[in-house]
């Protein structure tokens, strides 16, 4: 997703966002509730099917 840098979204980004750095919880809080919810699902439907 942040693989190029681009300035002048930056600069939009800014009024609009937070920092990237104070991104970084959210998004690893996003991922890790991510597996949890994917492990749920797949012992729930393989206990199911």
């Amino acid at each position: 997703m942040t693989a190029g840098h681009e300035p002048e979204l930056d600069d939009a980004d800014d009024t609009t966002r937070p920092p990237r750095r104070r991104r970084q919880p959210t998004l690893a809080a996003m991922a890790i509730l991510g597996v949890i919810l994917l492990v749920l699902a797949l012992g729930i439907f393989g206990g199911i099917f």
